[in-house]
């Protein structure tokens, strides 16, 4: 039985509606259904969005510089400020805060001619306004800083250091100015002298550094690449190298657009032997303090260029450009051991300091004293060994002679030492539960820690009954009750029951997980009979940009993240870090053999720490991923079906099973909503409104009624009104949801006409199919591929367009592996040189001279889309006439060139060798003369003959040419003729992803901007 086909159905509905409406009141006589294909697919695509809180998301992915520092705290607050409510509030805002539309050329302007006049404090506050909004870099603003300083000013910077490090003195202390050069940029960018603390890089017996391979560069990071080898070379930092040895490099883009140098060690780290010099035990350190009553905190300047590599060793840091190879002198970024290096200089330095009134752990270094006069003798003392020892600070990170500071993950003050309150505000911040999932997410969390708890079971009594089967069907009835054990759970996580001091001695757990919108983690070790106590909790909500990474970064994130929030517990390890995820690919990421550059940076952070990264199933990692479905981290809507990722360029939806779950969810409460809606838009709408009417009174036309749930049907189908987006959320719904797929047209509409009914259905599902993005993502092309054959133009003359092509992987012949094949494009004639795979320039240029140049002159121009042909028929001579072992090919090339050029071509008529000398070979040893030379009439020499034949010869590659196009072009479309600001799809045939398997990606990718046009086909 044939399909039912429901758009004649549909149509058929129509016309009796549109019949029934106009025996109606006249104002319903007006046309019901006015949006045009254009209004639907921006209603569909990134132009379209549904509530306020799409535009505002979409609009602050715009902005850049100042106005996203300031917009990005806003956006992310837990409880928004009352302008992020509405677009217009939100644009308002804007004009308010950056009202000047001018305002960076105007601040250029000001900077320029920027001068003191009064004191410097008032110079400083008049600059650093001009500072935020430039945002130039530190060199620049130092630069102008000193130019606008009166001239007095700048003899005392003069004598009391170096003009670059300008305004030294206007940070750093009086009582410390005689050391102002330790805080000097310009002498920590020198290269230091070699020490007996060098950097030393011992290798397991046996093995090598590996010889990595060139990654390609853009021509921005060829000049960037440039420019570092040349500043570093100058500094000797690094020098030329001969090494056997090679790491490979890229760059990754640094928060101000600018690029960074990454080399990728891991090949030579997994193969040095670890240097297990102990750090400092935190907690012995923070023993010192009991009695301090001021603190200066340094942190120190340049870390890992104030040590050089131990001599002999260089060769081990080498690494590959296009522009030769080079070695490191100073320990680079990225190198395993790095940090007992230099936590053994630090410790040898100030030998004869530490435990007095200095503690140091790498290059934080914490100076503590019981009086002011005491304290100021020993930051001194301090400062003039970090001189002698040519050590640098930075001053912008020093803080002098405060009661207070933070040291480690704890509050160090003349109080004594407490946990710094940073280690569980992911917790004692935790937002109160809204619905019945808030509950079960914030209860699933404590369960890990019940045992911790005394009578957990009775405390939690009050939130447990919130989550019992009645009363989820019921209102969420938050209390007075639940209110107090909601902050009695809470506040139970900042307390010594449940929370442990960190213990150095111990190993250590680190716990990640990801979600769509957040990241988290959980520090833990283990102590009594093996239980496990958290020492810190972190959760960090995504920003607009990691919103978008592919779901392996997210997840590799968290363990960055994590790793950076709690670097002074995991840097230098007693024991290997264990690292557990719910993601297996994770397992493999030191490695892989090629990471791209966000994944490379991040390599080069983790090289300071020793961690080995071991998968967990998720359903056994509810503790951070508890964190991670915090309500206050998702974004502001929270109302749509599917959460969208604002990114306009690429809107893209990744799924984990579990969120899978959650979207379907989401799904359902849509359609037990939608009746509601539906119910209360009939009378806005006028097509709705009048049968609506005439059916409550009794007289309604025919097919119209009112069903069970006081919704207008006809023929039994709900009648949809043209209100709000109620029709799309319906198509959406039947079209989008997991439960259906993502079906064609015909599909669709079925699924929509089950239960409703409105005037234009049909054209409204097609438009609504052709226009969705998944569609066009995951379906595969049905129609013919676009594209036209353009021949490539005939050469004049023969020899004057040559195609060459190599024909590589053969068995060796005569210590050949490969064929380089050379064809003329007029006269189609080859020439069959026999070579190696291993083939480079200058051999091929000889090659070139050998059998071209020197014998048919210097070609116009050199293709390689002519010798397929050549090369099938090449190989089936080969294949026909070699021997079983394959090993003399090389020899039956001359004859293989002569039979091909001896044979008609197909596109001329004629034989190659007739074509290009104008006569037949003789072949054979019989007496029969080969065919003369057929005469042209207008012809009078054999110069005037060969012409003619060249001529003939072009005319019939012409015909050929336009009869193959025509041929090609009937299984093609014309190619569509884009411009700048077009949207259009990327195949991803060719294009390789981070995803598991090609069978299930994408189809294609996009959709994306076209910045400029080349020519009409590029």
């Amino acid at each position: 039985m044939a399909p039912p086909n429901h758009s004649e159905r549909i149509e058929s509905l129509e016309d009796q509606v549109r019949s029934l409406l106009a025996a109606l009141n006249a104002r319903n006589t007006q046309e019901p259904f006015n949006d045009t294909q254009v209004n639907v697919f921006l209603r569909l695509n990134p132009g379209h969005f549904i509530n306020n809180s799409d535009q505002i998301l979409w609009f602050s992915t715009l902005l850049r510089g100042v106005a996203h520092q300031w917009s990005y705290p806003h956006l992310s607050a837990v409880n928004p400020p009352a302008w992020l409510a509405d677009y217009s509030l939100f644009v308002n805002q804007l004009h308010i805060v950056f009202g000047d539309p001018d305002r960076i050329a105007t601040a250029k302007r000001e900077i320029e001619v920027l001068s003191q006049a009064t004191s410097v404090a008032n110079f400083l506050t008049q600059f650093r306004r001009l500072q935020m909004t430039l945002n130039w870099d530190e060199d620049a603003m130092a630069w102008f800083f000193y130019r606008g300083l009166k001239e007095n000013v700048k003899d005392d910077l003069s004598r009391s250091a170096l003009a670059y490090d300008t305004g030294l003195s206007y940070i750093i202390p009086p009582e410390y100015h005689q050391y102002l050069d330790v805080f000097s940029r310009v002498e920590a960018d020198k290269l230091p002298p070699h020490r007996t603390y060098d950097h030393q890089i011992p290798l397991e017996e046996g093995k090598s550094p590996p010889f990595g391979p060139i990654y390609s560069l853009s021509e921005h990071e060829l000049k960037t690449l440039r420019e570092y080898l040349e500043e570093n070379l100058a500094k000797g930092f690094i020098s030329p190298s001969d090494s056997p040895a090679a790491s490979p490099i890229l760059f990754v883009k640094k928060k101000d657009g600018s690029l960074h140098l990454c080399v990728d060690y891991r090949g030579l780290n997994r193969i040095t032997i670890r240097n297990r010099y102990l750090l400092p035990l935190i907690d012995k350190l923070l023993d010192r303090l009991r009695e301090a009553r001021f603190f200066t905190h340094i942190d120190l300047r340049g870390t890992y260029n104030l040590l050089r590599i131990v001599k002999g060793d260089e060769w081990k840091t080498a690494f590959r450009t296009r522009y030769g190879l080079f070695q490191y002198n100073v320990m680079p970024f990225g190198l395993t051991n790095a940090p007992a290096s230099f936590q053994h200089l630090m410790n040898d330095t100030f030998k004869d300091m530490l435990d007095r009134s200095l503690i140091i752990y790498l290059d934080d270094l914490l100076i503590y004293s019981s009086t002011l006069k005491q304290h100021q003798g020993h930051v001194s003392a301090v400062l003039a060994r970090l001189r002698q020892a040519g050590l640098y600070a930075k001053a912008e990170k020093c803080q002098f002679s405060t009661s207070q500071t933070k040291f480690l993950g704890f509050v160090v003050s003349d109080q004594g030492v407490s946990m710094d309150p940073s280690k569980t505000e992911v917790i004692t911040n935790w937002p109160v539960p809204k619905s019945v999932h808030d509950v079960q997410v914030f209860l699933g969390f404590c369960n890990f820690y019940r045992k911790f708890i005394p009578q957990y079971s009775r405390t939690a009594y009050p939130l447990t009954q919130l989550l019992r089967k009645e009363a989820k069907s019921a209102p969420f009835a938050w209390n007075n009750e639940a209110q107090h054990t909601f902050e009695q759970l809470r506040s139970a996580f900042g307390t010594d029951i449940i929370l442990h001091h960190f213990d150095p001695t111990r190993p250590i757990i680190v716990e990640t997980d990801a979600s769509d919108f957040a990241v988290a983690a959980v520090l833990s070790q283990s102590f009594d009979q093996g239980t496990r106590h958290p020492i810190a909790f972190f959760s960090k909500k995504l920003d607009l940009a990691q919103l978008n990474y592919p779901i392996f970064d997210k997840e590799m994130f968290a363990i960055v993240a994590a790793f950076k929030h709690w670097c002074q517990y995991l840097e230098g390890a007693k024991f290997q870090v264990q690292v557990l995820t719910n993601d297996r690919s994770l397992e493999y990421f030191t490695t892989t053999k090629q990471l791209n550059r966000r994944q490379a940076r991040w390599s080069e952070l983790l090289a300071d720490f020793d961690f080995v990264i071991q998968y967990r199933p998720g359903a056994q990692a509810g503790l951070p991923d508890a964190l991670t479905r915090r309500s206050d981290m998702r974004p502001m809507d929270r109302g749509l079906p599917l959460m969208r990722e604002h990114n306009p360029d690429n809107f893209q939806t990744l799924l984990k099973p579990h969120q899978l779950r959650l979207t379907a969810t989401g799904t359902l409460t849509v359609k037990s909503d939608i009746t509601d809606k539906i119910r209360d838009a009939l009378p806005r709408d006028p097509w709705t409104s009048s049968p609506l009417e005439q059916v409550h009174l009794g007289s309604s036309p025919t097919g119209f009624a009112i069903n069970s749930m006081n919704l207008l049907t006809y023929q039994d189908l709900v009648v949809v009104p043209n209100v709000d987006d109620l029709r799309l959320l319906i198509v959406q719904d039947r079209h989008d949801s997991p439960s259906v797929g993502h079906p064609g047209r015909r599909k669709t509409l079925s699924l929509v006409h089950r239960s409703f009914f409105w005037l234009g259905m049909s054209k409204f599902v097609h438009t609504f199919v052709d226009s969705c993005e998944t569609c066009r993502r995951i379906k595969a092309v049905r129609h013919k591929p676009y594209g036209h054959l353009k021949s490539l133009p005939v050469p004049p003359h023969p020899w004057s367009s040559i195609s060459m092509e190599l024909i590589e992987q053969l068995p060796p012949s005569s210590d050949f592996t490969a064929i380089l094949v050379v064809v003329d494009c007029l006269t189609k004639m080859p020439i069959f040189v026999p070579t190696t795979n291993e083939l480079d320039a200058p051999e091929l240029a000889k090659l070139f001279l050998r059998h071209v140049y020197s014998k048919h002159g210097l070609p116009t121009s050199i293709s390689d889309g002519q010798t397929e042909h050549v090369n099938q028929v090449l190989e089936q001579f080969l294949r026909g006439y070699s021997n079983h072992l394959q090993t003399d090919w090389s020899d039956l090339l001359p004859l293989a060139k002569f039979s091909y050029n001896n044979a008609e071509h197909a596109s001329t008529q004629l034989i190659p060798f007739f074509t290009n000398y104008g006569y037949h070979p003789r072949f054979s040893f019989d007496n029969t003369d080969p065919a003369p030379l057929p005469p042209f009439p207008a012809a009078r020499s054999y110069a005037d003959q060969l012409k003619q034949l060249h001529e003939y010869v072009r005319g019939e590659l012409d015909k050929a040419n336009s009869q193959s196009a025509e041929q090609f072009n009937k299984r093609r479309l014309p190619s569509p003729q884009f411009q700048p600001g077009d949207r259009v799809w990327l195949s991803a045939e060719n294009i390789r992803s981070l995803c598991p398997t090609k069978k299930l990606d994408y189809h294609c990718l996009g959709p994306f901007s076209i910045t400029s046009s080349i020519n009409e086909d590029t």
